[in-house]
């Protein structure tokens, strides 16, 4: 009779056990707990999943981490199960535009090159559509575009035109990418060329009273120049 009131306490405390270890389970599980649940030969991979979709996680797991957790045994059901608790695979690094410099020196005519890179993370983002949003203003008609290569570098060609001023440009794409986008291009006039001077003639007066003339220095595409030393010589 002992023997028998025994064994089926034992049949009572294998039924119950794996509920009672859930209930210790209530807590929300961490990664070593994820490893110890699928490594262990305690529960089948269905309580497991069953477990995870109990308690929950303590984390968002990377996608290293899933990949790990395959590795270690983790079936359709337990990813279902991590990804319920989880919220879906953990989200991709947001994209932003790294710019070594943003405001750029040049003379009027130059073509100036401007290196941008767009990273996701630590890496870099390859084949990004880049635009730069102003610039065909300043002369091409089009602004200038680039793709970014394997490293997520890429190069805008600009012709800067023939005016000099300073023009606010802004770094687009058609993905939605973050960051500082703003770049400023600072065109001077390029080398003196020519000067005017009024009056046109100039009258010549044999008195002492000098003759007034107002110079004016500009580059071949009718900048004006300034700081240029003149001499006249009679």
């Amino acid at each position: 009779m002992h023997r028998i009131i025994l064994f089926a306490t034992l049949l009572v405390a294998l039924h119950v056990w794996p509920s009672t270890i859930r209930a210790q389970e209530a807590e929300p599980l961490q990664k070593s707990d994820i490893i110890r649940l699928l490594t262990g030969t305690t529960y089948t991979k269905a309580e497991v999943a069953g477990i995870i979709r109990q308690s929950c996680l303590s984390f968002t797991p990377t996608e290293r981490d899933r990949t790990d957790f395959r590795a270690l045994g983790a079936d359709g059901s337990v990813m279902t199960a991590i990804d319920g608790c989880s919220g879906g695979p953990a989200p991709a690094p947001a994209l932003l535009f790294s710019v070594n410099q943003r405001i750029f020196d040049v003379s009027a005519g130059d073509t100036l090159r401007i290196p941008v890179t767009v990273n996701r993370g630590a890496a870099g983002e390859s084949g990004l559509r880049l635009q730069l949003v102003g610039s065909g203003a300043l002369g091409s008609g089009s602004d200038a575009r680039a793709v970014t290569d394997a490293n997520g570098r890429g190069t805008f060609v600009v012709p800067v035109g023939t005016r000099a001023g300073t023009y606010n440009l802004t770094l687009s794409s058609d993905a939605t990418i973050g960051g500082s986008r703003a770049i400023t291009l600072r065109i001077s006039p390029a080398a003196a060329e020519q000067a005017t001077g009024a009056p046109d003639p100039i009258a010549l007066s044999t008195e002492d009273e000098p003759t007034p003339l107002r110079l004016e220095v500009s580059d071949r595409f009718g900048n004006a120049v300034g700081g240029v030393e003149q001499e006249c010589h009679g």
